[in-house]
């Protein structure tokens, strides 16, 4: 099946960057104090922010529609980002700091470039994924990967606390928008729409941007908002680090989703289900996981993160819902109901900022995270009952075998309270529940265990 092998590529080129970014985090939360993440990672946050306003949505359009219209298609979004970009460009001094650091003006310009460089590096690298060409973007994310962490490493190593993590996303965006660009341009060419064209996409891509934007809910706006009310760039990082481990958690229903549009094409509409199920089924295991030993994970980082552990235990609650919101998405893109998107992605927009501000005053770094949780649970449940009943028996499955698996890990901690076993036990537990319930069957399970094997071989 080529959307499951499609999917494995990618999904192993997420993980082995996850991985990597966890020893990117770990390494540089060794080389610098806490305070210096918080300031670059409010940066981070800032520039994706910006970003999504300038992408509009638009790769969920390409991702169906580049296989068919190639350079057209590729050359006009690409001509329209880039206009886009600078456009935006002076929002990202206005916002880029907000922390205030003493180094605020090399912030503000490394932050510059590494939005203009992903601005350049964004259709392009859609385009690969449209054409399920996962394997090209494997080798070159693994490749810019490398260049970031080992720029990360010689400039930490010469104090440059934030300056360097800033560095490093440089040299890793700058080395993205070549190879993406060179690669997707010689392969599908360059040419440009007219303008009615150009209408038709922005129409397309507008209908999935409050979805794209809310998506931005957990990786970059609550953590931007956060470090504005809260000024502490101590707890700024501790929130970033968290959100970072539930965005891993969620990274096999993303992949799914995402090789899913393009896939609808060919393989119709009941490829959406597909991926939603093997992505609620696959992912109660991580979910699990993360709920049993938050403070452990986060830890691993050096013992400041540890106070986080609540904060990821709310934002790994978000996982099974962010899952049907994914898939929901894919699905409104291949039935043509941009309505539907626009109106999943405004539920979760607006209960977020209308939940943000009383929580993260009561209960500060989890006040945040409860208000991530609850929005994505009313978009969530929307997507559910669009999908209809087979996808909320599966939700309905994928929460017990999550809370079954959490609880025997819990119930351990009684009988012989060792990390090792709760970690056994919030993985194992949540599966054998899933095959139990012929939710998803071994068959199922063996099939991605061997794609897995077979690519990880390669």
């Amino acid at each position: 099946m080529e959307f499951l092998k499609a999917s494995v590529i990618l999904f192993i080129s997420s993980i082995t960057l996850a991985a990597g970014g966890f020893v990117f985090w770990l390494v540089a939360s060794q080389l610098m104090p806490v305070e210096e993440i918080g300031y670059a990672t409010a940066a981070i946050s800032s520039i994706s922010v910006i970003s999504s306003l300038s992408a509009l949505g638009l790769e969920f359009t390409l991702l169906k529609r580049v296989s068919e219209e190639r350079g057209k298609i590729v050359g006009t979004l690409f001509t329209f980002e880039v206009i886009a970009n600078l456009a935006l460009l002076p929002m990202v001094f206005l916002i880029a700091n907000p922390l205030g650091s003493e180094q605020g003006v090399m912030i503000l310009v490394l932050a510059a470039s590494i939005f203009v460089a992903n601005g350049i590096a964004f259709i392009p690298k859609s385009a690969m994924l449209g054409m399920m060409d996962a394997k090209v973007v494997i080798i070159y994310d693994t490749a810019a990967f490398a260049a970031r962490f080992a720029t990360l490493v010689a400039f930490a190593l010469l104090d440059f606390g934030a300056i360097a993590i800033l560095l490093s996303l440089l040299v890793h965006s700058a080395i993205l928008s070549v190879v993406f660009g060179i690669t997707t341009f010689r392969k599908l060419g360059y040419s440009l729409g007219s303008m009615s064209y150009l209408k038709t996409i922005l129409r397309q891509g507008m209908s999935n941007f409050p979805t794209r934007l809310s998506r931005l809910i957990v990786t970059n706006l609550g953590v931007l908002l956060f470090a504005y009310v809260s000024l502490d760039p101590t707890v700024v990082g501790v929130f970033y680090i968290a959100v970072m481990f539930s965005i891993v958690g969620s990274e096999f229903a993303t992949t799914l989703s995402t090789m899913a549009i393009p896939a609808s094409l060919t393989r119709g509409k009941e490829i959406v289900v597909y991926s939603t199920k093997l992505g609620l089924m696959l992912g109660a295991p991580v979910v699990a996981l993360l709920l049993s030993v938050p403070e452990f994970l986060l830890g691993l980082l050096g013992k400041s993160y540890s106070q986080g552990g609540m904060s990821l235990f709310l934002l790994s609650l978000a996982i099974i819902p962010t899952t049907l919101v994914l898939n929901g998405l894919a699905k409104f893109n291949a039935e043509g109901k941009f309505r539907m998107a626009a109106i999943m992605g405004l539920i979760e927009i607006s209960l977020f900022l209308v939940l943000f501000f009383p929580l993260e005053s009561l209960y500060s770094i989890e006040g945040v995270a409860l208000a991530i949780l609850v929005s994505y649970i009313a978009s969530g449940g929307f997507a559910a009952w669009a999908f209809g009943r087979h996808v909320i028996g599966m939700t309905l499955v994928a929460s017990l075998a999550t809370a079954l698996g959490y609880l025997s890990a819990y119930a351990s901690g009684y009988v012989l309270d060792h990390i090792s076993l709760k970690i056994a036990l919030s993985l194992t537990v949540p599966l054998a529940v899933s095959i139990g319930l012929r939710a998803i069957t071994v068959r199922e399970i063996k099939e991605i265990a061997s794609q897995l094997l077979a690519k990880s071989r390669q």
